[in-house]
Parts: C-alpha cells; sequence; structure tokens
C-alpha cells in the first residue's frame, strides 16, 4: 500500500510518496533534511526577528497561555496544563516547551532531559534514573520520533493534540 506525506515549513515544502513501511522508517531522516532545509533558508531567522519585535505585549514568563497562537510558561506550567502524573507524561511536557516555548522543531536527549529536571514539582530522582525507559516509550508510542541519533521531535500527530490541549 503506498502512502504520501507532504511536510511544510515556511517556504520549505517536500512531499514524499512509498510504502508505508519505507515512509515510517525514514520519516526520520526526512524531518531531520526538511529542519536543516528550513533552518538553512532563513527564514527560521526572519520569522524569530519579527516574533522578537512582537515580543513587546506578552505575560510574563511562567504563565502558561496561548496568546496569538503561542504557548508560554515553563515546563512545570506545561506539566500542569497537561495533568501530567509520570516520567512519561513529563517528557512529553519537556518536548510541548522545547516545540512550541522554545519554537525548536527539534532538541537534543540533553535538551530534553534538561526541560525535566527543570519541572521541580514533577520531576524526582526515580524519573531521572528511568529517563531512557520514558523517553524510548514516548517513540515506541509514536508521540516522539527520533530525527536522528539522540535527537527527537514531537510527531504532528501529538504535536497537533498537544497544541489544542494547550490552546484551551
Amino acid at each position: 500500500m503506498m502512502s504520501k506525506i507532504r511536510i511544510k515549513m515556511g517556504a520549505v515544502e517536500v512531499e514524499c510518496e512509498g510504502s508505508e513501511q519505507f515512509l515510517t522508517k525514514e520519516l526520520p531522516e526526512i524531518l531531520g533534511a526538511v529542519s536543516k532545509l528550513y533552518a538553512e533558508s532563513g527564514v527560521r531567522a526572519a520569522e524569530e526577528k519579527h516574533q522578537a519585535a512582537q515580543g513587546a505585549g506578552q505575560p510574563p514568563a511562567g504563565v502558561a497561555d496561548v496568546t496569538n497562537g503561542k504557548v508560554i510558561g515553563t515546563t512545570a506550567t506545561i506539566a500542569g496544563k497537561l495533568n501530567c502524573n509520570s516520567g512519561s507524561d513529563l517528557i512529553i511536557a519537556a518536548a510541548a516547551h522545547l516545540t512550541f516555548v522554545s519554537k525548536m522543531i527539534e532538541f537534543p536527549r540533553t535538551d530534553l532531559l534538561t526541560q525535566t529536571k527543570g519541572a521541580s514539582g514533577y520531576y524526582n530522582e526515580n524519573i531521572g534514573k528511568n529517563f531512557t525507559n520514558y523517553l524510548n516509550g514516548r517513540v515506541k508510542a509514536g508521540e516522539l520520533l527520533e530525527s536522528k541519533p539522540g535527537h527527537y521531535t514531537l510527531s504532528a500527530a501529538k504535536r497537533a493534540e498537544l497544541g489544542t490541549k494547550l490552546a484551551s
């Protein structure tokens, strides 16, 4: 069975067609390549400059809110809004923070761990000890994609789900 996927980031648009097995196997590399093209296109820098120029009217840091499609707040604030109660949930909250607040399309494992540790009301030593297991579980569940070794991105479905939850 053939499947088709189209990814668009700013002016960069890529469309792929192939078997479901091929797309499943190659999707992380495709996402990484599109992210790299987007970063190299200069569009991201222009968007960030534009966002910085408009940032004066934003609520203070630590307030979990969506303003003009923007999610703001700390990982702990997002974890609270998502009703996190496990290490796996906290990893998703950290990924949401990196994606929506820090505007990172792809993030290294170390950034994800740093964000989870920063959520002091949710993080505990047990989560740190089992971080790899929790992370692998989110990859196996299809919520996180490993775009290249040690680098992750939220799946499109999870990104949409979180965007809806955080907007409410």
